[in-house]
């Protein structure tokens, strides 16, 4: 890597469970993450891979555990963009695991502009926390093999948007903890299922295919807005003492057009699923 950058973290002190949003307004876990973020300034420059390794430090059990990477990618102007999930498999048959965010038009305003033809962001999983599997499985966490384990993949992508920005309805989400772990659930932030156009009951919001115009799209629900995007994998138990790993990587492409740019995301993620194998 050319660049690297390394933190340690935990949520042991109660006085940042207190943030106006509350969004974390519950009592600390004893969770520690040890979070590592790697780049390249040549062949991967679109690219970068981060890796959390998580630790139970408390004395309690952590049941019905979900591990999210949420973002705010903003793509150029903030309040213009739409978010998606691409859930197929590539030509090798591995799944693209990828939440994205694109502009609404071919236009991204000012200020903070990318202009014509604005690029899409997006961020996979590339490996999972490691679940009980078969004797025929073998998982991968912490630079090891775990035979009779694997690596579960998502199982959820949802979205926040910032209420009244854009198309982002007012009363779209309540600052409280449990509106946050519905999201993390797969839910709508009251609790309800997610239904998309064809009247099927979804925990991946906004799987269709925004190039071909197929699917349930961001734009069906909503005009363009603010919005955040949020995956999910688990559930997981993590007794004291346990860890997990998983690894993300956060990806930029640019095509001829806010929609050509998908395709170009979706290009790359190939060939990032195909150098970390």
């Amino acid at each position: 890597p050319d660049a690297i950058l390394f933190y340690v973290y935990n949520d042991a002190d109660s006085t940042f469970h207190k943030h106006k949003y509350r969004w974390g307004g519950t009592k600390p876990l004893g969770v520690e993450v040890r979070q590592t973020i790697w780049a390249y300034s040549s062949s991967f420059g679109d690219c970068h891979f981060i890796r959390f390794q998580i630790y139970n430090k408390g004395k309690n059990t952590l049941d019905s555990t979900f591990i999210n990477l949420w973002a705010d990618p903003d793509v150029g102007f903030y309040a213009d963009d739409y978010a998606g999930v691409d859930t197929t498999k590539d030509f090798r048959g591995r799944p693209h695991n990828l939440g994205y965010c694109y502009n609404g038009d071919n236009f991204d305003e000012p200020p903070s502009s990318y202009g014509l033809n604005p690029p899409a962001v997006g961020f996979k999983l590339m490996q999972g926390p490691l679940i009980q599997g078969s004797v025929n499985d073998t998982g991968f966490a912490f630079g090891k093999k775990w035979i009779g384990f694997k690596n579960t993949g998502l199982s959820s992508f949802n979205y926040f948007c910032n209420p009244g920005q854009g198309g982002c309805p007012i009363d779209f989400i309540n600052p409280l903890p449990w509106n946050t772990y519905n999201v993390m659930l797969g839910l709508n932030p009251h609790g309800r299922p997610w239904v998309d156009n064809n009247g099927d009951i979804t925990k991946f919001v906004f799987a269709g295919d925004p190039v071909t115009g197929t699917g349930w799209l961001n734009s069906h629900y909503m005009s363009p807005t603010d919005v955040r995007i949020l995956f999910s994998t688990g559930p997981l138990t993590m007794a004291p003492g346990d860890s997990q790993e998983v690894i993300y990587t956060a990806l930029i492409a640019r095509g001829n057009s806010n929609l050509n740019s998908i395709t170009h995301l979706r290009n790359l993620s190939e060939i990032v699923n195909l150098i970390f194998d």
